[in-house]
């Protein structure tokens, strides 16, 4: 499905937050915008026009606007929408979520009243990094929501079946809900369907559309990268090792992939340490170097690095912003559905043992990242912009009308009992526990 593409200016006023059939919202900075991104966008086979704020166009030469054919807007043409307070809800179920919606958080409650909800289900975390964050936060409470019944539910993940829970429970009050993408992640399982169940869905880049063709999305960025800042290598052969086989998902394959690791790094003579990401249960005491991650440690632990190697996983755009490059080691032959753009320079793709003392190589000679490359890429994957995503994301949802995308009594009925049934499965035994 190709889609119209309609860049608004974020600094300037908006007159419709809606997304319409078959298009994109991009909300971009004066300071970004440039013929060459615009060259970018239009190139992706998703997209079939493209359309810019007046705004904006003072940044692209005349000419470059005939040849890449783009048509101006103006908001000034359209009835101006008031911004409303709402009640929104921000429901994390672990502590990578609760830490990437703190600056949402921060920057709707502005306006809004906002409650903080973790899972009342299985618990990763999410209560303790929102209270370290200065937020106050509970586990969810379903007759709370019955009660107050608020305008907005936010997610980072609507894929799971308490957020399809909540979603539905939300549009029975009429209410909308929200799918921000927190991370990179896999569009390709047809049985999860990752960012299709929310009402409204606001995607970091514009490679995020392209595997989002039968959505209508909102380009905003990523919260997640806003603090982010590019700091050179003091040690230009220091490796961090992301292991992060979590969830079952090529747990079997984790030792012979650090094996392959650990033998091409120690051969090149490079320095390494391995971050275990905190639901990675293996025990990796046999190697020298084993740091614990966190959602708060593990962009420190990158900065202190000249190089990722990981798996499939949210570090590869994290370790880019901060200008670090990058390794994704693929022995296990995963199959995910995200283009990375791998350029063998800044961001590199190996799927043996050879391919990858090759790659190290080759960043031995050049250790340096390609600052032209990397600009280019983080504006078509990331949308690196002045304005703070939270900000943008914020303005949405002040301006936003409209509820859900519709309900049905039997549906969410049966969801309501599955629901009862996962919170008796978790709770049972620590109630049991506390009475003996």
């Amino acid at each position: 499905m190709s889609k119209n593409f309609s860049f608004y200016d974020s600094t300037a006023a908006w007159a419709d937050a809606s997304v319409g059939v078959g298009s994109v919202k991009v909300l971009i900075d004066r300071s970004c915008m440039s013929a060459s991104l615009i060259s970018r966008f239009s190139s992706r086979s998703c997209c079939s026009s493209v359309s810019v704020q007046d705004t904006l166009l003072g940044e692209i030469d005349s000419n470059c606007r005939e040849l890449l054919n783009i048509e101006k807007f103006s908001v000034n043409d359209q009835e101006p929408i008031t911004e409303k307070k709402k009640l929104v809800v921000f429901f994390a179920p672990s502590d990578t979520l609760a830490k990437s919606m703190v600056p949402m958080i921060n920057a709707v409650s502005k306006l809004n009243q906002v409650m903080a909800r973790t899972t009342a289900l299985k618990d990763e975390g999410a209560l303790r990094q929102f209270k370290k964050d200065g937020v106050n936060a509970k586990p969810l409470s379903v007759m709370e929501l019955i009660q107050k019944k608020p305008d907005v539910l936010v997610l980072c993940n609507d894929w799971s079946f308490e957020a399809r829970f909540l979603i539905d429970l939300f549009r029975s009050f009429s209410s909308y809900s929200i799918c921000i993408q927190e991370s990179v992640i896999d569009f390709g399982d047809p049985a999860i369907n990752r960012m299709r169940w929310a009402d409204c869905i606001l995607v970091q880049g514009v490679e995020s559309v392209a595997e989002l063709r039968d959505r209508n999305c909102v380009v905003v960025g990523n919260p997640r990268y806003e603090h982010l800042e590019y700091s050179e290598a003091v040690n230009h052969r220091r490796a961090i090792v992301n292991c992060n086989f979590t969830y079952e998902i090529h747990e079997n394959d984790r030792a012979a992939w650090l094996a392959d690791v650990d033998r091409a790094l120690n051969g090149c003579g490079w320095e390494y340490f391995i971050s275990q990401h905190p639901r990675d249960s293996a025990d990796l005491a046999g190697y020298r170097t084993v740091i614990s991650s966190s959602a708060d440690t593990v962009h420190a632990q990158i900065e202190k690095s000249s190089l990722l190697i990981t798996r499939f996983s949210s570090l590869i755009h994290e370790a880019l912003c901060i200008g670090r490059k990058v390794i994704y080691y693929n022995s296990h032959n995963e199959k995910m559905q995200y283009d990375f753009g791998f350029d063998d320079d800044n961001i590199y793709y190996c799927e043996n043992y050879d391919q990858l003392v090759v790659a190290l190589r080759k960043i031995e000679a050049a250790p340096m990242v390609d600052m032209s490359k990397l600009s280019d890429y983080l504006a078509v994957h990331c949308v690196s912009a002045v304005t703070k995503p939270s900000s943008l994301i914020a303005k949405f949802i002040n301006l936003h009308e409209g509820g859900g995308g519709g309900w049905k009594t039997a549906g969410l009925t049966m969801r309501i009992v599955g629901y009862a049934l996962r919170w008796m499965k978790y709770s049972l035994p620590i109630i049991r526990k506390e009475n003996t």
